[in-house]
């Protein structure tokens, strides 16, 4: 388990992305506002550039708050030696083709809206910027060989699928694993430089989940689908 030093810093750093993603989410709605009236397709030709650009503004930001607070994590752990966070790769524009198309699908047909549009694209770019900050983390631990992995830090109120994620201390390693998320979700990382009695290994429905974007198959999505259903049925 977390000492109570690391879970204050693990907090403190959720709180620190939260409000990075609030002001991202703030940015995306002024920009939209910016185009209200345009047709969508000026509306999706403008926002081409200047998501990715929202992006890697604050996911830099993300990364920063990210590479500080492991080492102040690895510190209050007592690890002895060096060593020194590298930023995760910020997203390539291609990656927010689809979300920026079903975002502008807001203001296409009799009601269009451009609230709901900022709402939708809002709640993926600044999942995009926090998943900046995670992957710089659990990279972290990965390449940090006194890590021993990475556990999830649930916001209050989690959904179940991230809740199922963290379930029993859950602690996760190796490359191939990543920070599941969903649009809007505010869960974070705390890395991890010693296991204890009460935690766990991921299991294989949690790693299924965790697997790398694009790596999932139907089938480990389906075995998630199904394990949620029976372990977390409301």
């Amino acid at each position: 388990m977390l000492t109570a030093v690391e879970r204050e810093l693990a907090r403190e750093h959720q709180t620190s992305i939260s409000s990075l993603t609030d002001i991202v989410q703030r940015e995306v709605a002024r920009l939209v506002t910016s185009l209200e009236g345009q047709s969508p397709a000026l509306v999706r030709e403008a926002l081409r550039d200047l998501v990715p650009s929202v992006v890697n503004r604050y996911g830099d930001a993300a990364a920063a708050l990210a590479m500080d607070y492991y080492e102040f994590a690895r510190e209050a752990a007592e690890v002895p030696g060096m060593f020194i966070p590298t930023p995760a790769p910020l997203p390539p524009p291609e990656r927010f083709e689809e979300s920026r198309r079903w975002a502008v699908g807001a203001i296409v047909g009799e009601d269009p809206s451009f609230g709901a549009l900022a709402g939708r694209l809002g709640g993926s770019v600044s999942r995009a910027v926090a998943d900046v900050a995670m992957e710089t983390l659990t990279g972290a631990t990965v390449k940090d060989r006194r890590a021993n992995g990475w556990s999830r830090t649930l916001e209050p109120g989690a959904c179940n699928f991230c809740r199922m994620l963290a379930d029993r201390g859950a602690v996760y390693s190796g490359e191939t694993v990543r920070f599941a998320s969903h649009d809007n979700c505010r869960c974070s990382v705390a890395p991890r430089f010693r296991v204890g009695p009460n935690d766990v290994p991921a299991g294989p429905v949690q790693y299924a989940a965790s697997k790398r974007r694009g790596k999932r198959t139907e089938a480990d999505r389906r075995r998630v689908r199904e394990y949620l259903a029976a372990n977390y049925p409301d």
